[in-house]
């Protein structure tokens, strides 16, 4: 027998997402200079939003007073993806001094690589796969499969869609640290930090190539510290 909820809460968070969404909406068709993959979720969203809408209403139409738990895990999964997905866009939104896509840039690296707006994407709209068909409890305690009216085959499309975008961050963004130098030429030569990859060139294009540490050369035999 599945475990069962109450579905106030579930309906609840339903609709503060579904509310948010439409805000997002409206503020991205008035921005000018966003990047492109925001206007790419802008347009999908509507998706999100008229599955969680068919799922709501199915659940107040049919007066359940309970909603099998797993239901209240994908919603509190889509509802976590949607907050990071959303605070993207808070950040990149607002007309500012600095670039939108430096702004995007930054916001996303504090989340990693799963924090893109195509990740985002793609893991709400498989939240909302799930939404096909689930249980309720009826007033009479009685369990009963319910179905809202998704079409399958064109969610799937979209899935497939988002997973062909184009990576929106490269990879550089995340490195921590990390910087590529080359040096030419007689004198001092220091590099210092964490995950430092060098190619330092020097007299008859000798290469040193270091991964992390310090390196400082001041003589012609050099010295490490």
């Amino acid at each position: 027998m599945a475990e069962f909820i109450a579905v106030a809460g579930v309906l609840s968070s339903m609709i503060t997402i579904i509310h948010e969404i439409q805000q997002v909406i409206d503020a991205t068709l008035d921005a000018e200079g966003l990047p492109k993959v925001f206007r790419h979720a802008s347009s999908k969203l509507p998706i999100i939003s008229d599955i969680l809408e068919a799922a709501k209403t199915t659940l107040v139409n049919n007066g359940a007073p309970e909603v099998e738990r797993s239901i209240k895990e994908i919603i509190d999964n889509c509802q976590e993806n949607w907050e990071k997905l959303k605070g993207l866009f808070d950040k990149v939104l607002p007309d500012g001094q600095s670039n939108r896509l430096d702004r995007y840039y930054k916001a996303v690296k504090t989340l990693g690589k799963g924090g893109k707006v195509e990740v985002l994407m793609k893991e709400m709209l498989e939240s909302a796969q799930l939404l096909a068909n689930f249980k309720i409890l009826t007033a009479a305690k009685q369990e009963e499969v319910v179905e809202i009216g998704i079409n399958k085959e064109k969610l799937a499309r979209t899935i497939t869609d988002v997973e062909g975008w184009e990576s929106s961050v490269p990879n550089n963004v995340f490195d921590e640290g990390g910087y590529t130098m080359t040096v030419s030429g007689s004198g001092h030569s220091i590099a210092q930090g964490e995950r430092v990859k060098q190619n330092i060139l020097k007299d008859n294009a000798r290469q040193i190539k270091m991964s992390g540490g310090s390196y400082y050369e001041g003589t012609p035999t050099g010295k490490a510290i």
